[in-house]
């Protein structure tokens, strides 16, 4: 949809032509191939990657030749622990279990302050939490069940642990939080960035794990578990 500068002489041919074509868009700039689209052997879209299967079996022969048991070593350095065909499919990799700490931690931008810039603007600090009229501080949302297995009730004040660290955060409960999920947005818990920011709420990075795709360098945002608690 759109329409493009110059393409018409007037506004009355602008507008036959609309009737005429039921609508109107801007041309393909640059016409492209399929082949072109897709950056695999195959040329087509593949949910098998051979260029995956293709990399991983060149490290294998360099770490020793083409085995299983080589395969088995390569696959556990990379955090792969599926098998077989599922290797080189999108799938699930399980989050190791830590001891007590029966929660997953989720976390997530806010449309309103993304990773933090807009954290040093009072008037963005207003709007942050906006849907769970959360302001100038950083909060938790549970589910219902969850709140209750851990005795927290809506707006309590609660401690959210991990082995590497606890935070203090408002709780909200809400339903349309899965149980056993705890979810803390960025943005917040600067050491720093003005006086607007720094102090303000919890930054949940200090709760995560440093684990990350080791294929592609993407950190696992949800890979970390923790548990919650009342605070005093």
């Amino acid at each position: 949809r759109g329409w493009q500068i110059g393409r018409y002489n007037s506004f009355d041919e602008f507008w036959k032509l609309i009737t005429e074509n039921g609508g109107w868009w801007n041309p393909i700039r640059k016409q492209k191939k399929v082949e072109d689209l897709f950056k695999t052997s195959s040329g087509k879209f593949e949910f098998y990657s051979k260029n995956l299967e293709e990399a991983i079996n060149n490290v294998v022969r360099k770490a020793g030749g083409e085995s299983s048991e080589n395969m088995k070593k390569v696959l556990q350095a990379l955090n792969i622990h599926t098998e077989g065909d599922a290797v080189f499919l999108p799938h699930y990799e399980v989050v190791s279990i830590e001891e007590n700490m029966p929660l997953y931690l989720v976390t997530y931008n806010l449309l309103t302050n993304r990773d933090g810039n807009s954290s040093n603007q009072p008037m963005m600090q207003e709007l942050f939490g906006y849907t769970v009229h959360e302001h100038w501080n950083t909060w938790a949302e549970i589910n219902p069940v969850t709140a209750k297995a851990n005795g927290i009730s809506d707006k309590n004040l609660i401690w959210v642990e991990s082995p590497l660290g606890s935070i203090k955060v408002t709780a909200r409960v809400n339903p349309g939080i899965m149980p056993g999920v705890v979810s803390v947005p960025f943005g917040m818990g600067h050491t720093s960035y003005g006086r607007y920011a720094k102090g303000i709420g919890s930054n949940p990075v200090s709760l995560m794990k440093n684990k990350y795709d080791k294929l592609n360098g993407i950190p696992a945002l949800q890979a970390t578990k923790v548990k919650i608690s009342l605070a005093n």
